[in-house]
């Protein structure tokens, strides 16, 4: 006998154990490990959920337990990897290396349809995000649309931004993605440079 002859999925001296909310098994009914379902107590945040029930805070966003407001927090860059549609451009992990003395240029004047497409790695639940163009204020994003995505399928923007040295975007409830694109959405004559993304929980 194995585990996974037993509906608990646990197995002891060829024998099925009881399922319990401590046996580090995602059994039961739970929605995550040893958390969520009717026999257990709600998930904690960045846990698995179905239902709002499922979650600590009673926030149940695409799967995901989320926060009912934003900390402020920083979201690590740990797995974040990003590229862009430009050819002859710096390299983009300058945009993302959290060193604000460096930065990332498309190399080519501003049209609509340039992009940038951040990966965070897995999905996130965040409640803004920033563009900074400190360096060469001259090169901030004239205007972008902000796209979000869990599978890296993109639909309509989530909301669209008049570009600035220091271009925010937030969101009054928690958004769950694990991509997020940058596309302009105007022209101009200088090039599109970003010192640094932030991502903001």
């Amino acid at each position: 006998m194995v585990s996974a002859d037993c509906d608990s999925s646990a197995c002891a001296d060829r024998v099925c154990a009881k399922a319990t909310c401590k046996d580090q098994i995602q059994n039961q009914g739970e929605s995550d490990v040893d958390c969520g379902g009717t026999q257990c107590t709600a998930c904690a945040l960045n846990r698995a959920c179905a239902l709002a029930s499922d979650c600590q805070s009673g926030v149940c966003l695409s799967s995901l337990c989320v926060p009912v407001s934003a900390s402020g927090v920083a979201l690590s860059r740990a797995h974040w990897t990003a590229e862009s549609t430009a050819t002859n451009g710096w390299p983009i992990a300058e945009a993302i290396d959290g060193d604000a003395t460096t930065r990332w240029t498309y190399g080519a004047d501003q049209a609509p349809g340039m992009s940038v497409t951040l990966d965070l790695g897995a999905p996130r639940y965040f409640f803004g995000v920033e563009l900074d163009c400190i360096l060469v204020p001259g090169d901030a994003a004239a205007g972008f649309d902000l796209f979000l995505s869990v599978d890296g399928t993109f639909d309509k923007p989530a909301k669209s931004v008049v570009g600035s040295q220091t271009a925010t975007v937030t969101f009054n409830t928690a958004v769950v993605a694990r991509y997020i694109r940058f596309q302009l959405n105007q022209h101009t004559t200088t090039w599109w440079s970003i010192d640094e993304i932030l991502v903001t929980q």
